[in-house]
């Protein structure tokens, strides 16, 4: 497995790119609190959902659905996503965070916040 990952900030809206470059490349389950979208820029992927495939082939804008987990497993070489999302500092969606927060306080936010991209783990438990 040879994935390439190269993330940045631009105001609050982070954006990682990840480059797949074997055929059956694939990312970890992930889930977001909201709804977000990945671009596939180049190759293709098959998207598992709930136990359901789809297969995508450059150019595509794929939408997540937030609470729901996804894997991305690339079906030709060199494929490459852009996974894109507001930076939130709390649980609402007015929660964006300001546009003057320093990269050091932006780099922390990812480390903590909990709707960042994150390993397969159950929903918060909404109480």
């Amino acid at each position: 497995m040879a994935l390439v990952h190269k993330s940045g900030i631009l105001s609050n809206i982070y954006f990682r790119f990840t480059k797949f470059e074997e055929i059956g490349d694939q990312t970890n389950g992930w889930v977001s609190l909201f709804d977000r979208i990945v671009i596939l820029s180049s190759g293709s992927v098959t998207m598992s959902v709930d136990g359901t495939d789809t297969n995508y082939v450059a150019p595509e804008v794929l939408r997540f659905k937030a609470n729901t987990s996804y894997i991305l497993t690339s079906t030709s070489e060199n494929t490459s996503i852009m996974n894109v999302y507001g930076i939130r500092n709390g649980t609402n969606a007015e929660d964006i965070i300001d546009p003057s927060t320093t990269q050091e306080e932006i780099d922390q936010l990812i480390l903590d916040y909990p709707f960042s991209n994150r390993p397969l783990d159950p929903p918060p438990n909404p109480e």
